[in-house]
């Protein structure tokens, strides 16, 4: 049975990406599905919400006092942070540019 501990350095080690590759709409290719290992998947745009919902988060635990409780949720953050920088180098690399005007073209 794993801990606590071990499903926390599970999500120390997880990895993020763009779960399909592929995309066959345009919606698809701006806003793709991402996997983070040992979390789920869901929409980059959804994940970005996470993020500013975690910050907003971050602010009431400060103004109540709570460092604690901050740093114990920072870890998780740092992993959507990191997810964010590594999808966002995917859509800005060339390939990924080129399927999302191929899609573009092709009206999809």
């Amino acid at each position: 049975m794993k801990t606590f501990q071990d499903i926390r350095m599970q999500l120390d080690e997880a990895d993020v990406y763009i779960y399909n590759t592929k995309p066959e709409t345009l919606r698809d290719a701006e806003d793709p599905e991402v996997l983070i290992q040992g979390y789920g998947r869901m929409r980059y745009s959804q994940l970005e919400k996470k993020v500013i919902e975690q910050l907003e988060e971050f602010v009431k635990l400060a103004k109540r006092g709570n460092f604690s409780g901050i740093e114990t949720n920072m870890k998780v953050h740092h992993m959507f942070l990191s997810g964010i920088q590594e999808v966002q180098k995917e859509m800005s690399s060339s390939g990924w540019k080129r399927k999302t005007t191929k899609l573009k073209r092709a009206g999809k």
